[in-house]
């Protein structure tokens, strides 16, 4: 955020509520780097998101409780089954399967954006193999995330599923073996997004301790 440790440091210093507050924490009212970093660190591992319509859905399945009448509706549970099927949306072999909660394989690949894509992780290895390859994010609460992908080139999560329908560019190097195309219908592409949906955690983004 172009600021230096040594001005961070001492604008929290000298702002009356934060000495206090660090004291309560690390016994001590002398801030350094260090400090702010396990502060910000600690608040971090509190942001756990997973009471979404779906992590209901799953931890009833995982209780071998049925659930198939309760919490998604029938037109998210379609696309579920979209979602996990190989010729279809085939978007668990990135963003996992629905018994793995952070619905991202945490890798990076090349997703057909480009025929001559952005370096990406290239950038960072130097290495000709990870050239156009980025970090697969997290589905969940999506819907608050716009715009989508590195650039933030779509504003919605239509414009999306438009782009691995039909849009993903098979020139691509080092293109992600699973980019194919969908080839899903008006109906099937409603049904995906209505499912992407689902994933969203209504307590988590509204929870007050979690805003400033």
């Amino acid at each position: 955020m172009k600021e230096t440790w040594v001005n961070v440091v001492s604008k929290l210093q000298n702002t009356p509520s934060y000495p206090a507050l660090f004291k309560k924490a690390f016994s001590t009212e002398v801030i350094d780097s260090t400090l702010v970093v396990k502060a910000i660190a600690q608040f971090e591992r509190t942001l756990i998101s997973g009471n979404s319509r779906m992590d209901s859905y799953v931890l009833k399945k995982l209780a071998s409780i049925d659930a198939k009448d309760s919490f998604l509706t029938v037109q998210e549970k379609r696309g579920f089954t979209l979602f996990k099927t190989e010729n279809k949306g085939d978007c668990f072999h990135c963003h996992g399967s629905p018994y793995n909660p952070l619905w991202t394989d945490n890798e990076f690949v090349n997703n057909g954006l480009d025929a001559t894509p952005d370096s990406g992780l290239a950038e960072i290895t130097g290495l000709a193999t990870d050239f156009g390859k980025f970090k697969t994010p997290s589905l969940r609460n999506l819907v608050f995330t716009a715009p989508y992908m590195h650039d933030g080139r779509f504003n919605t999560l239509e414009e999306v599923i438009d782009f691995y329908n039909s849009g993903v560019q098979s020139s691509s190097p080092n293109l992600d073996g699973n980019q194919n195309p969908r080839n899903l219908n008006i109906q099937e592409k409603a049904d995906l997004i209505a499912f992407l949906k689902a994933l969203t955690d209504s307590s988590f983004v509204n929870n007050p301790d979690f805003r400033p």
